[in-house]
C-alpha cells in the first residue's frame, strides 16, 4: 500500500491499527512534510504581495529550497515502512549479514529526516523576516513541528542502531547533534 496517496482520514485509520506499519517513522516523515508546507504557504502568500517586493527574489528562492525537503518527507512516509520491514525480515531470517545491512537501511530514513529537519528549522528561521506578517504564526507552527521531528527522529535511530557495525554506528551518531 503506497502511504503517501492515502487520504488524511485512510492515513490516520492505518496508522492507528494493531500493525507494524505506517508507524512513527512515516509519521515523522509527514511532520516534516507538513511543516515544508506550512512554511511554503507563508511564502506563496508573500509572492508579488504589495510591500514585499523587495523581498521577492530570496521569498522564491526559499519556495525551491523547501519544495526540495517536502517531497524529501513525502517518499520518506513509505520508505520508512519499507525500512522496518526490511528489518523484521532480516531479524526472521537470524542472518547477521542480512541482520546488519537491514539495521543501517532502517537507520538512513530517521538519520534523514532528523538532517533535513535541521536544514528545514534554518529555513524557516531565514524566512521569518520575509514573509508576510499575516502568515508569522505559520511559520512559528512550522518550526514547532520541527521540534517533533527531532526527537522522534532520535529516538527510532537509537532503537535500530543496535545491530549496525560499529563505525557506522559511529557516524551515524555524530551526525545528531
Amino acid at each position: 500500500m503506497e502511504l503517501l496517496n492515502l487520504s488524511v482520514k485512510d492515513y490516520l485509520d492505518e496508522l492507528s491499527k494493531k500493525v507494524s506499519t505506517p508507524g512513527g517513522g512515516s509519521a515523522l516523515a509527514i511532520v516534516l512534510s507538513l511543516s515544508a508546507s506550512l512554511g511554503l504557504m507563508a511564502l506563496n502568500f508573500t509572492v508579488n504581495k504589495k510591500g514585499y517586493e523587495d523581498k521577492q527574489e530570496k521569498v522564491k528562492e526559499y519556495i525551491s529550497k523547501i519544495e526540495e525537503i517536502k517531497s524529501v518527507g513525502e517518499k520518506l512516509i513509505d520508505e520508512d515502512a519499507k525500512s522496518y520491514k526490511a528489518l523484521m525480515d532480516a531479524y526472521r531470517s537470524k542472518d547477521e549479514t542480512a541482520i546488519r545491512k537491514a539495521a543501517c537501511y532502517a537507520c538512513e530514513v530517521p538519520l534523514t529526516l532528523y538532517l533535513k529537519a535541521k536544514i528545514l528549522e534554518e529555513y524557516l528561521i531565514d524566512i521569518h523576516p520575509l514573509c508576510n506578517k499575516n502568515l508569522l504564526s505559520d511559520v512559528d507552527i512550522a518550526l514547532d513541528l520541527i521540534n517533533s521531528v527531532y526527537s522522534g527522529s532520535k529516538a527510532n535511530l537509537l532503537l535500530n542502531i543496535a545491530d549496525v557495525p560499529e563505525e557506522k554506528k559511529m557516524e551515524y551518531l555524530s551526525l545528531l547533534k
